[in-house]
């Protein structure tokens, strides 16, 4: 019979030299002689140092952030995706950084729009990056500010009830990657100085073995293809279907109790943090502004169980001391319960009350500040600002997913 051309018979049968090599390799992983071990080591500890360098000099940026995310609404890899690209290409003009929680990020239509209203209101060009994100601490944020490139910026600090609530050990992460891959000297020297067991080393590669895992599962549990691009949504939803007011009142009554405990233990600790990324930002040349984030007063009330007003009393004296900007948004826009997509997120409507006046607030303080050197035609128009908003609000795209 004659030979067939099939593509089997080319592979290593036993006793080939490729089938001896390949034995012999896999029978080094089950020896335990010293050399061999150390080898192991030094490999892998080779492997381990490779990848750490390859996320501190911003390589990931080329890989497309639809690639990079783990899923359609992966703020946090946003986030590092973005910083990795600030650090590749710097702004060239004044910039605004929004940094806050997810309540934060879903307050507004989108950055350029954003962007748009602010240099309206402060008769200059200005552009907008928003790096916040879900539950980001006031550690998080201050990791950020020490890795954004030098220029002329404005730094806009979001406050809530939960971000005075985290604690050192909550942040210990940051040292290791998560969830930015991101070294930062000034929290490891906050956290030294706090309760909570550090790794000597500070490196990134924990938190990137972490991403790596997370990005298999969430794009397994969400029926993703492996490395396909699947985009990046800014929103975790444009306009609901908004929670009923049992789900809204039962989410409020669970974190008003967690909050409350937190804040009781960790408000000293956050506003030591806070006051250390003000710092940090004049150091660095950096304009500094405070507001407070959307929040459902209508739920369970305005207060949060005495929260709000503790922490905006504190914010203020240390607004006051510092010399930073505290804006009212929240107390100049009217919102009620249909605003909201929960007790922290607003939808559509909401962001088309907010983001008017939010830049307004904003186009003041940069004109303050003197970051702006480019005017615009127009300069200051808030009427504009409002229409510009409401225009772009039908534009918005609309994102699938959810999450806080």
């Amino acid at each position: 019979m004659a030979a067939r051309d099939d593509h089997v018979s080319a592979r290593p049968r036993a006793g080939r030299p490729a089938a001896r090599r390949a034995a012999s390799f896999r029978r080094g992983f089950r020896s335990h002689h010293p050399l061999v071990l150390v080898v192991a080591v030094v490999l892998a500890a080779a492997v381990l140092v490779a990848a750490d360098w390859l996320v501190r000099t911003g390589a990931l940026t080329s890989v497309p952030e639809g690639r990079f995310v783990r899923y359609r609404n992966d703020d946090n890899a946003h986030v590092t995706h973005v910083m990795a690209k600030l650090r590749e290409s710097p702004p060239a003009g004044a910039t605004i950084y929004l940094l806050g929680g997810s309540a934060a990020m879903e307050s507004f239509l989108s950055e350029r729009s954003l962007g748009a209203d602010v240099g309206r209101a402060a008769g200059g060009e200005v552009g907008l990056i928003s790096l916040a994100a879900h539950s980001q601490s006031f550690a998080e944020s201050l990791a950020l500010v020490e890795n954004l490139p030098q220029g002329r910026a404005m730094l806009a600090v979001g406050l809530a009830p939960m971000r005075f609530t985290n604690g050192p050990g909550d942040d210990a992460g940051l040292l290791y990657g998560e969830p930015f891959f991101l070294r930062s000297r000034r929290v490891r020297a906050l956290l030294t100085d706090q309760p909570v067991s550090l790794m000597p080393v500070d490196t990134v590669v924990p938190g990137v073995l972490r991403y790596l895992v997370g990005y298999v599962r969430e794009r397994r549990h969400d029926d993703l293809p492996l490395f396909a691009d699947v985009g990046y949504n800014q929103h975790y939803t444009i306009d609901g279907p908004l929670h009923s007011a049992a789900e809204k009142y039962e989410m409020a009554s669970r974190d008003v109790a967690e909050d409350g405990t937190r804040y009781g233990e960790y408000a000293d600790y956050n506003f030591v943090v806070l006051e250390e990324l003000v710092r940090l930002a004049r150091e660095r040349g950096f304009e500094v502004v405070f507001f407070d984030q959307p929040l459902n007063e209508h739920v369970v009330g305005a207060t949060w169980a005495g929260i709000v007003p503790s922490y905006r009393r504190r914010a203020l004296a240390l607004a006051d001391r510092l010399g930073v900007p505290y804006l009212d948004v929240a107390q100049r826009v009217k919102l009620d319960d249909r605003d909201f997509l929960d007790v922290y997120h607003l939808v559509t409507r909401g962001r088309l009350k907010w983001q008017p006046v939010f830049a307004g607030q904003l186009g003041a303080a940069v004109r303050r500040g003197g970051l702006v050197t480019s005017p615009l035609a127009g300069a200051a128009d808030a009427s504009a600002a409002a229409a510009a908003a409401s225009r772009l609000g039908a534009t918005a795209s609309s994102p699938t997913g959810g999450g806080q």
